[in-house]
């Protein structure tokens, strides 16, 4: 089952604008970041009760691993790690 670390998920609530969460999604058989509301049925990662990252069910129960984030000389990245 998909995880997320409380450092990714303040990096991800800093970006969001009000309303909205990122939604990691399968495109051109790739996991990506998108950008809208929680859809229905949806897995939801949430910090301190504001959601900020969702998925499908599937896609969370496929993926055993974490997204966290790694420093780097350019700055803070969100990386997945496998478990």
């Amino acid at each position: 089952m998909l995880q997320i670390s409380n450092e990714a998920k303040t990096i991800l609530a800093d970006a969001l604008d009000e309303g909205q969460v990122y939604r990691l999604i399968i495109a051109d058989d790739k996991l990506a970041l998108s950008l809208g509301p929680v859809v229905e049925g949806d897995t939801v990662y949430d910090l301190d009760g504001v959601p900020v990252l969702s998925t499908t069910p599937e896609i969370a129960g496929q993926l055993d691993s974490t997204i966290d984030v790694e420093d780097t000389p350019e700055g803070s990245r969100l990386i997945l790690l496998a478990a």
